[in-house]
């Protein structure tokens, strides 16, 4: 099983532009995801986490320093549970679906109507495409924010994606069609100002996110779940008003 994971690292190490041009940092980033993965069997290596720890080394961070920040993005700010159980994932969708359906219903029914699947988006779209934009500076914002507010970075980011241009979004027909004109969203902002702009727009409580997240997760198990509760974990746009809360 390991010996697979080397392989796949491997692989990916070659597809990374910076290591193609330095031997030195190539080894570095095969050497920091080889340790991550003996460390976390369970979890292994999964596709994006070599442009996670390029963009740390191409910083000045040491191979150590890399290491142990892509084990505390992993295995505390995502949590390991993402990498290893469905459950969250589900729970972090429908919750994310229930912000679209208040913030703009036509947005909410083609997601629904196309199957558009918001993994992808929540989770593995998040970290691997700011890593790889040019502007570095918008990158280290978000991950500034993304050290802070865990998922609450990833959904008020999206929710940028989402809403910017929402005639857009309503002209993606697939989840591939989706991540092509994220990536061009992102590659817009010129300067971090203005993204910061539309990212401080939404504010979303972490306490109640959490909250409704496990009752969630236990609807997801199996268990009860009132659905009225997520109405309190709202999500509230500048200048709103009581109607920004969703619910």
């Amino acid at each position: 099983m390991f010996q697979s994971f080397e392989e796949i690292i491997l692989k990916d190490v070659r597809r990374t532009a910076n290591c193609l041009a330095d031997p030195a940092h190539f080894k570095n980033v095969q050497t920091v995801l080889t340790c991550f993965a003996r460390r976390n069997p369970e979890i292994g290596y999964l596709q994006g986490f070599n442009f996670i720890v390029d963009f740390f080394l191409s910083q000045g961070f040491a191979p150590e320093e890399a290491f142990w920040i892509l084990v505390y993005i992993v295995e505390d700010l995502l949590h390991k549970q993402f990498y290893t159980s469905f459950f969250p994932i589900f729970a972090d969708i429908k919750f994310f679906k229930c912000m679209l359906y208040h913030l703009n219903y036509k947005i909410f029914k083609h997601v629904v109507d196309r199957k558009l699947d918001l993994f992808f988006i929540l989770h593995k779209w998040f970290l691997l495409h700011f890593m790889e934009i040019p502007n570095k500076a918008l990158t280290s914002w978000v991950l500034d924010f993304f050290f802070v507010e865990h998922e609450i970075c990833t959904l008020k980011t999206t929710l940028v994606m989402f809403t910017s241009n929402p005639k857009e979004i309503l002209k993606q027909g697939n989840i591939e069609e989706l991540k092509q004109y994220f990536d061009g969203v992102i590659e817009s902002f010129s300067d971090e100002a203005q993204f910061k702009g539309l990212f401080k727009k939404f504010f979303l409580s972490k306490e109640l996110f959490e909250y409704a997240r496990e009752l969630l997760i236990k609807k997801e198990e199996g268990g009860s779940f009132y659905a009225g509760i997520v109405r309190f974990c709202c999500i509230k746009i500048e200048g709103a008003g009581c109607n920004g809360f969703f619910g």
